[in-house]
């Protein structure tokens, strides 16, 4: 959990943007109020777990086994990095990959538009990492063209809402590529700290990345924010690692923290409010019976948040409802990691 001077420092992050105050002086800052190390007791409790479901679940082929979900729709994952793009409908409980066999036959990071027709995905091409997109069709493999060079490392492909625009991670910076187009537009080049994890909010306003410095020697990563209208950008920092932001549809600020006492914990911050409330667990019991990441929030249904987590051994899928702060159990695997989770919620 977030201490009260790092959650203080997140405040004053926050509240300095009014005053455009620059970036640097907002990394001083986080020496000034993140200098000591986080209270090994001061966490999340360890006796607290998920609330799973009943049901043993569905054992399906490669290993799968899928649980009851509290909502329909469909779930879209990476299983293993690199790895396969699965497709998994929540009612009927099937399970495929997305993908046709296309390239080196390897995925990485994906994204599917807001209406669930779309996806643009990195894959490994030629022995490196491009952006490719393609149109889903229900009930078929979705092929998929790549619409960036080769000679870049491009990956942490996400499309910006409203727009046919993606926002991705090229070499160690973020750009922006149009696909009508095909231009690309370096939107915060690389300048000594890598940047990757890029998701742009639903209004279309604001970039959050994740950015460090891993060379000489690892340092803990932080989040920025950029505004796209102004040009206004800001860092949160504490002394701990922070990474993987996701917006909510109302501009409030999922993440991931990492804390000595239960490892990398989802946090939400309401970033926007006045002053700035400190950043706190997604569930209010908290766990720590294992590491979380990759937060997103359901397409079609905002009090839905997915989540994967280390509870069952491998990284399972989760979904986590805001309005009975439940968490559920949704897919794991036996063999397999099962990564970067999204769900386009049914309509009806």
């Amino acid at each position: 959990m977030l201490t009260s001077r790092c959650a203080a420092f997140i405040v004053c992050v926050c509240s300095a943007l009014a005053g455009s105050m620059p970036a640097t002086a907002l990394s001083a800052m986080a020496s000034q109020c993140c200098g000591t190390p986080l209270d090994e007791n001061d966490g999340a409790s360890k006796a607290a777990g998920p609330r799973e479901p009943e049901s043993a679940g569905l054992r399906l082929d490669g290993n799968f086994v899928m649980f009851d979900s509290p909502v329909r729709g469909t779930l879209f994952y990476l299983a293993q990095y690199p790895g396969t793009v699965y497709a998994a409908d929540l009612h009927s409980k099937t399970n495929a990959p997305l993908l046709e066999a296309a390239y080196d036959g390897l995925q990485g990071n994906f994204d599917i538009s807001a209406d669930g027709q779309k996806i643009v995905v990195a894959v490994l091409h030629q022995g490196g990492w491009d952006i490719a997109w393609g149109r889903i069709r229900e009930g078929q493999r979705t092929s998929v063209e790549i619409v960036t060079g080769t000679s870049d490392r491009d990956e942490d492909p996400r499309w910006i809402p409203g727009s046919e625009k993606v926002v991705f991670k090229r070499n160690n910076g973020i750009a922006i590529l149009d696909l009508g187009t095909r231009r690309v537009d370096e939107v915060s080049p690389y300048s000594g700290l890598e940047k990757w994890a890029p998701t742009v909010s639903s209004d279309g306003q604001w970039l959050a990345v994740t950015e460090g410095l891993l060379t000489p020697s690892p340092s803990p990563s932080r989040l920025l924010l950029m505004n796209f209208l102004d040009g206004t950008r800001f860092t949160i920092a504490t002394n701990q690692p922070l990474w993987f932001p996701a917006f909510k549809s109302n501009g409030d600020l999922l993440y991931v923290a990492h804390t000595r006492e239960c490892d990398d914990q989802i946090y939400l911050m309401q970033w926007r409010r006045k002053p700035v409330p400190e950043g706190k667990h997604l569930t209010t019991s908290g766990s720590c019976s294992g590491s979380e990441a990759d937060p997103s929030v359901a397409k079609g249904n905002d009090a839905y948040v997915l989540f994967v987590s280390q509870r069952t051994g491998h990284y399972g899928v989760y979904i986590h409802d805001q309005l009975t702060d439940r968490v559920t159990l949704l897919l794991a695997n036996d063999t397999r990691d099962l990564l970067a989770p999204q769900l386009v919620a049914n309509r009806d």
